[in-house]
């Protein structure tokens, strides 16, 4: 949770809330503006490109330069800031946007996660062995919207003052920047009440990194690259020394091999009092520099592994009778269907049965759909501008079918190569939006989220439909016609 001038924003619920006089109320933002605040406020006073923000908000998908600038026409009507001077949002003509105002964390107050008890106490045991001098390192990993930057909020709000601090997050950009989640974490420790301490220890331990904490990166760093992971990890063991020390690096499917490198180093070093947890999203067929860093030290049982999976019927449970909600076996096993158990699908269909005050409702009643309708077409949009035209198709091809089918029948009604499409259909399961399930010896997929299948269906109109059952061989064509 982060706060800045009146408002408060919620990542975890990708909620904006505004607070007057005392009373909190909600904001609506639609999803792709949230993200663009939150990019931005979590990187107060510094500049955001063009290319870094289309990257992070819109990944392997093309977008004209036009669409960021209604994004931030949008954040700016939500925050009340539409005319110049502007208090939140500065643009750099020709260069990005940097968030200008004050940001203040309130992550002591964030809650536990629903369903999350099991990976926080593995946190929170691995911290022990690090106090007792074992060296801990702990990948946390699940696919985007699973909740891991929740996670690690709760793990820094339990933890309190049982050890030091050093929390840096990796985004996207033009290149990866050298060993940007230790800087970004270096930083804040620079400017916190032990900054004159922090910068000595950087210029006796690690003096080369003295100008990349201060500003922004080395010009010699190619050739200094062996010597700077050295010097770092030196860095983070003398930061250890005094008291356990908590290194959370987060998004590190982003980061680049110097922070690799960083990871390896410290991992060969097994007697100190640190905690190492590197935080990734899994899926696109997990070839990212920490996915393969993740296997070979979980393989070689130098690390431990918490893998974060969709949330079960009694987190459900808990979430609605959270919002005010009778959890009834209907409405659970609905909105678990529903959202296939992921944590921001869960939270968008009860933000729309909340505003609309149908909670309680049956949810085979006509105000079903329509009380969350708004907000699952938006993450809907949000999923599809993500894949790729082919990954679309089959996706498209499946909220049609409505019904778990093999990768053959899906590649005809996706115009696809039948090869082709059965490897998109496996990265797209590790991805969590297909799932796959063995029908007499053959793998069947369907989509995960039931929900996205019926805003996808209800968006298509019959000459869609028809075409994609003219693709399919009877009997299946005409199941898809009905």
């Amino acid at each position: 949770m982060r706060a800045f001038g009146a408002f408060e924003l919620d990542g975890t619920e990708k909620t904006l809330w505004r607070v007057d006089d005392g009373r909190r109320r909600c904001v609506p933002l639609r999803p792709k503006a949230f993200d663009l605040l939150d990019h931005l406020s979590l990187r107060p006073q510094r500049l955001a490109g063009h290319d870094e923000i289309l990257s992070a908000l819109w990944p392997d998908v093309h977008v004209q330069p036009e669409v960021l600038k209604s994004q931030i026409l949008l954040v700016r009507q939500a925050l009340d800031d539409r005319q110049p001077p502007f208090r939140y949002i500065e643009a750099i003509r020709g260069r990005g946007y940097r968030f200008i105002a004050d940001v203040r964390s309130t992550r002591a107050d964030a809650p536990p996660p629903t369903g999350r008890s099991g990976a926080l106490a593995t946190l929170h045991a691995a911290l022990d062995l690090a106090a007792r001098g074992k060296t801990q390192i702990v990948f946390l990993a699940g696919t985007t919207g699973q909740g891991r930057t929740a996670v690690l909020d709760a793990f820094v709000s339990q933890i309190g003052r049982r050890c030091g601090l050093i929390r840096g997050t990796a985004f996207p950009g033009e290149g990866l920047e050298p060993f940007l989640p230790l800087r970004d974490g270096l930083r804040d420790l620079a400017r916190g009440g032990e900054a004159r301490a922090v910068k000595g220890l950087i210029d006796r331990v690690a003096p080369r990194w003295r100008p990349g904490v201060q500003t922004h990166w080395i010009p010699e760093y190619e050739q200094l690259g062996p010597t700077l992971v050295r010097e770092a990890r030196d860095l983070v063991e003398a930061l250890a020394e005094d008291r356990p020390l908590a290194l959370l690096l987060d998004d590190l499917h982003w980061a680049d091999a110097g922070t690799m490198g960083l990871i390896a180093a410290l991992s060969a070093q097994r007697g100190r009092r640190l905690l190492l947890v590197a935080s990734h999203a899994v899926g696109d067929g997990d070839e990212t520099l920490i996915a393969r860093m993740h296997r070979r030290l979980v393989t070689g049982q130098a690390a431990t592994e918490i893998l974060l999976r969709p949330l079960q019927p009694p987190d459900v449970a808990t979430l609605i009778a959270d919002r005010g909600g009778l959890p009834t076996p209907v409405l659970v096993d609905t909105v678990f269907r529903q959202s296939g158990g992921h944590p921001r699908w869960i939270a968008a269909i009860l933000d729309g049965l909340t505003a609309s005050d149908v909670l309680g409702s049956d949810p085979t009643s006509p105000t079903w759909p329509a009380a969350a309708s708004r907000r699952l077409a938006a993450l809907a949009d949000e999923v599809l501008e993500a894949l790729d035209a082919r990954d679309r198709d089959l996706v498209l091809a499946a909220a049609m079918l409505d019904r778990p089918t093999t990768a053959q029948v899906l590649s005809q009604a996706a115009g696809l190569d039948p090869i082709v499409a059965e490897d998109r259909l496996v990265r797209l399961a590790r991805q969590e939006i297909f799932e796959c399930s063995n029908n007499a010896g053959e793998p069947h997929y369907a989509l995960w989220i039931g929900a996205l299948g019926q805003v996808l269906r209800d968006e298509q109109g019959p000459l869609r439909r028809a075409r994609h059952a003219l693709r399919m061989s009877p009997p299946t064509a005409w199941h898809a016609a009905e």
